[in-house]
């Protein structure tokens, strides 16, 4: 497949080998820039590249600014004191190491699907695959992970076969900014290969069938494009909180009636619970989605059964905290204006005389009210939409 990307990507796996639709959600995406985490977890990745390929420590590359995508990362000692344990171990193995070396999958996947491994070590006992996870979010567990089992069949394939005769393989997540993520799994390359057999290849087939099925899961959803207007994802989200779309009229029917709305009653088992519980964020993420959209629909004029009305104005800050505080300090006791931090403009008017309160103004800045939703029938005023805008221009 041409582009800079594999059509199935093993980072991917988790997407694709549940939804078969995924990938041509993903196939006309355009890359508009990393995100900081992204770039971050990239310039970590250069620093552990070079370490491992010229037999170097992360804090030979103290201070050294690392530009990705626009942004500069310093190598500091959070990033030195996360990466130098991952090296150790690496090194700890001895045996013939390969650095972010291209892989493919040709043997199971459609023809031209790739992708580059962290690093992988080959010792007479043992096949190792070692990646780096750079990110405080989401911990990752190497137990049966999908992408790191096709890495390690793309090593095994490309490096390995022909001069190693062991059976026993060690995958490694370095996740080293998260408690709960990483470690090692233990597995035989058996195992490996049964799985790419039985798991990866038909799951890439099914990609290519006429109408590929649309199937929503937890991680497979995450990234996706098309998560917030995908009907499988909706009826996913729903199922996770034991409600249905016949559940969801019912509720607004009861809004409409003036009734208070109440979730309906479920017995929940403890491991439905825990499940809730766990993916909290991810439900109240989506339900954030799904109010900015809304929100956007409002704002561009579309037809919504809500209205954008201006929300409240963040608080007030200092433009130039050391200027502020100068000039606090000819006019009130230093107690007074610096405890921990410097008093908020809020608290020095209230600490001043209103003439010199009023000559605060100059010291201080406050953002723009963002709008929120509301219903229709709510006394405040619509904000502008854009449509609006355009309307008066015309």
């Amino acid at each position: 497949m041409p582009g800079q990307h594999a059509f199935l990507p093993p980072s991917g796996a988790d997407s694709w080998m549940t939804c078969s639709y995924w990938p041509w959600a993903n196939a006309d995406r355009v890359d508009d820039g990393d995100s900081v985490w992204s770039a971050e977890g990239t310039a970590a990745h250069k620093v552990r590249e070079a370490c491992l390929m010229h037999d170097l420590d992360p804090g030979h590359f103290y201070g050294s600014k690392i530009k990705v995508s626009g942004m500069e990362f310093e190598v500091d000692d959070e990033m030195i004191s996360a990466l130098q344990p991952g090296i150790d171990e690496i090194r700890s193995y001895g045996g013939r190491l390969f650095v972010e070396e291209r892989v493919y999958f040709d043997r199971w996947l459609p023809k031209g699907q790739f992708g580059l491994m962290d690093a992988g070590i080959i010792t007479p006992e043992m096949l190792i695959l070692s990646d780096l996870k750079y990110g405080q979010g989401i911990p990752v567990s190497p137990i049966w992970n999908k992408q790191q089992i096709i890495y390690t069949a793309g090593f095994w394939d490309r490096f390995a076969r022909h001069r190693w005769s062991g059976k026993k393989v060690r995958i490694i997540i370095d996740q080293p900014r998260h408690s709960g993520g990483g470690g090692f799994w233990d597995t035989t390359i058996d195992e490996v290969l049964d799985f790419m057999e039985t798991k990866a290849k038909p799951a890439a087939e099914r990609v290519f069938r006429k109408f590929p099925q649309r199937t929503a899961s937890e991680k497979g959803c995450m990234f996706c494009p098309e998560s917030l207007t995908c009907p499988a994802y909706e009826k996913f989200r729903l199922d996770q909180l034991k409600l249905d779309f016949d559940d969801i009229d019912e509720m607004m029917e009861d809004e409409a009636q003036g009734r208070p709305v109440r979730l309906p009653e479920r017995s929940l088992t403890a491991e439905e619970k825990a499940f809730l519980v766990r993916n909290a964020s991810v439900i109240t993420g989506w339900i954030d989605a799904l109010h900015a959209e809304l929100l956007d629909d409002a704002l561009h004029g579309r037809d919504v059964p809500m209205k954008a009305v201006p929300g409240r104005r963040p608080n007030r800050y200092w433009k130039d905290e050391e200027a502020a505080k100068r000039h606090l300090l000819r006019l009130l006791p230093v107690r007074a204006v610096v405890k921990e931090s410097i008093m908020s403009p809020s608290e020095a008017e209230k600490a001043l005389p209103k003439r010199d309160a009023v000559k605060l103004k100059s010291f201080w800045d406050q953002g723009e009210a963002k709008p929120i939703l509301v219903p229709k029938d709510d006394k405040r005023p619509s904000v502008a939409t854009l449509v609006d805008e355009f309307d008066y221009y015309d």
